[in-house]
């Protein structure tokens, strides 16, 4: 993931902190990775402000899909239910991925800015 601040360019990997200075004010935020972009404007009020950069389907949605995805197709195989079951979970999962990919790609990412607490979870 690529993330332009005021055009200054930053590769973050993923689950990774990565402290940046920003003086105070409002900055153009730009958040790419492979076709998907999200822009924002944030503004910073102080030192101790927090961006935190999340995906819209977060990663158990892929591990939960595929878990039921696979468990449906083995009960299939094991002639337990019809390939109708499978296949429509198949074409539901797949279909929801794709609208979100194809027509919310420009809101792929949720950005949010908060005050920085070393107490509290981050934001």
């Amino acid at each position: 993931m690529v993330v332009d601040i005021n055009n200054a360019s930053f590769r973050l990997k993923r689950n990774v902190a990565q402290f940046i200075s920003l003086p105070e004010g409002k900055h153009e935020l730009t958040v790419r990775q492979n076709w998907l972009i999200t822009r924002s404007v944030i503004t910073v009020e102080d030192n101790d402000m927090e961006i935190s950069i999340h995906r819209i389907l977060p990663e158990q949605y892929y591990a939960l899909g595929l878990g039921v995805m696979l468990m449906l197709y083995a009960l299939y195989f094991l002639s337990i239910i019809s390939i109708l079951f499978p296949s429509a979970f198949t074409v539901l999962f797949v279909s929801s991925h794709m609208y979100t990919l194809l027509f919310k790609s420009r809101e792929y990412f949720k950005i949010t800015v908060c005050q920085r607490n070393k107490y509290a979870m981050p934001c």
